[in-house]
């Protein structure tokens, strides 16, 4: 079951077990607004935060994304991501954002099962944008390039429970 829950084919629910993930679009939508508030809320703090060295760390994390096999990329993302959530120096926010990054996992996991190279080369592009930004200490824009990220995934992830829904 660990397994499968890392694939995002199961979720662990303390109350049922364990129980199949059934991709919805209103939790999507739910989830991704409320993720692309406060993630972009932490990347504007954190644009004031980051010293070089850690810079340096979302640069080198850039580069293994774009070297790993898809597999490796959601925890490569994850490591990514709360990099920056981390500089916020906000931890509750960080906290909250880590549970909602965990409850979303199974609908990342969707594009890792359904690869799309040209999404992929998007995501990194976006990724080093923000780290761009982030580097120059650019707040504003920072957040602004995370909201337009997650939204840019959600709609991907949209679009691949409308395929799924369609062929089912």
């Amino acid at each position: 079951f660990t397994m499968l829950a890392r694939e995002g084919m199961v979720r662990q629910d303390a109350h049922r077990g364990v129980v199949v993930f059934e991709p919805s679009l209103a939790e999507l939508s739910e989830q991704y607004e409320i993720r692309e508030a406060l993630e972009g809320l932490a990347t504007e703090l954190a644009a004031g935060n980051l010293d070089e060295r850690c810079v340096q760390r979302l640069r080198r994390l850039l580069t293994e994304m774009e070297a790993a096999e898809p597999e490796k990329f959601p925890e490569l993302n994850e490591r990514f991501h709360r990099t920056i959530h981390l500089a916020a120096s906000r931890p509750r926010l960080a906290l909250i954002i880590d549970n909602l990054r965990k409850a979303s996992a199974s609908y990342l996991n969707l594009t890792v099962r359904n690869y799309d190279p040209k999404y992929a080369e998007s995501v990194m592009s976006e990724h080093a944008e923000i780290v761009t930004a982030l580097s120059k200490g650019d707040g504003r824009r920072a957040g602004r390039l995370m909201r337009h990220h997650l939204k840019h995934n959600q709609r991907q992830v949209a679009a691949l429970i409308a395929d799924r829904a369609g062929t089912a």
